[in-house]
C-alpha cells in the first residue's frame, strides 16, 4: 500500500534518505555546494555512469533544493552552459 505524501510547499527543502536502521542517520561529512563542484559522480542510471557536478548560475539555491539534472540536449541553457565551460576547460588547458 502506498502512503500519501505530505505536499511540499514552495521554497520548502527536504532531504529523502533511507538506512537500514530506521531514524538512525550517521554524519560524515558537512560541505557547501561549492566544494562539490568539478567532482566526478556515479549515476548508476545515466549512460556514461559517471557525471561530473557542474555549476548553473540560473539555478538557486533558495528554491527548493538548488539541485538539477542538465540536458544540453534539450535545454537552450543547459547548452549555452555547457559551451561556457568547455571553452574555459581549453581556455585553463591552453594556459597551463
Amino acid at each position: 500500500m502506498l502512503h500519501a505524501m505530505p505536499k511540499i510547499k514552495f521554497g520548502e527543502r527536504y532531504t529523502i534518505y533511507s538506512t537500514s536502521q530506521r531514524g538512525t542517520v550517521e554524519k560524515h561529512a558537512e560541505l557547501k555546494g561549492a566544494d562539490l563542484i568539478g567532482i566526478k559522480i556515479k549515476a548508476p542510471f545515466a549512460i556514461p555512469d559517471e557525471i561530473y557536478i557542474l555549476p548553473m548560475e540560473t539555478v538557486l539555491a533558495t528554491k527548493g533544493t538548488g539541485v538539477v539534472t542538465s540536458v544540453p540536449s534539450d535545454s537552450p541553457d543547459d547548452y549555452a552552459t555547457f559551451m561556457e565551460l568547455l571553452f574555459w576547460l581549453v581556455k585553463v588547458d591552453a594556459d597551463c
